[in-house]
């Protein structure tokens, strides 16, 4: 009888066992599922997330306007960028956020926002969804190493709207002053947090040199041609 009791409680323990491996796999599965890797040259469907992931905390944020001029410098739309840094007790690395809004007096549209300073760096392109008014359709990288990230909108950031928050996560250390460029008839210049290799930069320039920063990048940039 006491053996036939031990092989039950042997048996209810595997299946336990089995339970709780099939739950890590399913764990497990989720986590990795989180996210759409986006790796040098790709292009994917950036993954839907009800929130940012668990355990970010915030350590930096910053929001800087932006113009788009147009190959005769005329302006074609104006708005603000907003980005944020986070570490990622999940990842241990930083992740980047970042939010464009669209002026009501805008005269166009736009459809992309691009961000530099992700060569060597593992990422994977997200938004949160409800967090903004136009969600990412696409999100591309630049073949090896992988230094420009963009999210694309197929029916463009109207004016007087915002995209969602849209999130890079990184095994990136540290982060610094980087420049972000949106995109459409026009190229609008604009400093962002940025992924960044060594010593930890938080010198953020002041504003008569930011001013001539963003109009220097709306040069520097280039423009995309319709």
């Amino acid at each position: 009888m006491l053996q036939n009791i031990k092989c039950k409680n042997f048996g209810a323990n595997v299946a336990f066992a089995a339970a709780g491996v099939m739950f890590a796999a399913i764990v497990g599965t989720s986590s990795s599922a989180s996210a759409s890797v986006l790796v040098p040259g790709a292009t994917v469907a950036p993954t839907s997330l009800t929130s940012l992931p668990v355990g970010d905390a915030l350590v930096a944020t910053e929001t800087n306007p932006f113009i788009g001029l147009d190959s005769f410098n005329n302006v074609k739309f104006t708005g603000e960028l907003t980005s944020s840094v986070y570490t990622d007790p999940g990842t241990g690395g930083l992740d980047f956020l970042y939010q464009v809004s669209n002026d009501n007096t805008s005269i166009d549209a736009f459809d992309e926002l691009s961000i530099k300073s992700f060569s060597g760096f593992t990422t994977d392109a997200d938004y949160v969804a409800g967090s903004g008014g136009t969600n990412p359709t696409s999100a591309t990288r630049s073949t090896a190493p992988g230094k420009i990230v963009s999210f694309l909108f197929s029916s463009g950031v109207s004016q007087g709207t915002d995209t969602s928050d849209l999130l890079v996560e990184t095994n990136s250390m540290n982060y610094m002053v980087g420049v972000g460029s949106i995109i459409d008839g026009g190229t609008g210049g604009s400093l962002v947090e940025a992924p960044a290799v060594g010593t930890l930069m938080t010198n953020v320039p002041e504003p008569a040199s930011f001013s001539a920063i963003l109009i220097a990048g709306g040069m520097l940039l280039g423009r995309r041609r319709r």
